[in-house]
């Protein structure tokens, strides 16, 4: 479950009013609203890579506003995806694998079964700047959800991509709600894209 309860950002001249959301577990819930209203601040808030000056963020029932980012186990994309520039596409997608211990078999495995599903078997070897841009949104995606959260947070996953790639992205968020009941949080300025996969819209 993703719960926010009259969270306050104040981050310079930009201030998020008291927000409240609640995700069920197992859901997907969609945030949308006009640019600046504050979207990808809830994302960072949840994430706790934006301090809260008031109010409670609850990830499985647990208040975790003073908690730091590592330790949310969040799996998050966010928008401007932040792929490491120096190393290849399979060891982006590991990164989260190899901090958590997994084995080389495990991490092979893992990176394989995603590069299959989002259409990145050719790329494995290349590096970021040798991607377009909708590769490198499908890499980071990808290293999102690799160690398997049981939360994840996406914040405008559609955009740079087109209608396939959209709609590999949209199967997989399928999959990993059917098959790890993990909750989800989307934002996206085009609900639509989403659209079967989302059970409860907010407007920031």
């Amino acid at each position: 479950m993703i719960e926010l309860i009259d969270v306050c950002v104040q981050r310079g001249e930009f201030r998020l009013p008291p927000t409240s959301l609640t995700i069920p577990s197992g859901r997907c819930g969609v945030i949308t609203g006009v640019a600046g209203a504050g979207k990808t601040s809830v994302v960072e808030a949840i994430c706790g890579l934006q301090p809260i000056s008031s109010g409670a963020v609850k990830l499985r029932g647990q208040d975790v506003s003073p908690m730091p980012v590592a330790e949310r186990m969040i799996g998050y994309l966010p928008q401007d995806v932040v792929l490491f520039p120096n190393v290849n596409v399979e060891a982006n997608i590991g990164f989260a694998l190899k901090a958590r211990g997994w084995t080389k078999i495990q991490m092979r495995q893992r990176t394989e079964e995603l590069a299959q599903e989002l259409e990145l078997n050719d790329l494995l070897r290349r590096k970021p700047r040798q991607l377009s841009g909708g590769q490198q949104k499908r890499v980071a995606l990808a290293r999102a959800v690799a160690f398997k959260p049981d939360i994840v947070c996406l914040d405008e996953p559609f955009v740079s991509l087109g209608e396939h790639s959209r709609s590999l992205v949209r199967e997989l968020l399928k999959r990993i709600l059917s098959e790890q009941s993990a909750t989800i949080l989307v934002v996206t300025h085009q609900p639509e894209w989403v659209e079967g996969i989302s059970d409860v819209e907010f407007k920031i």
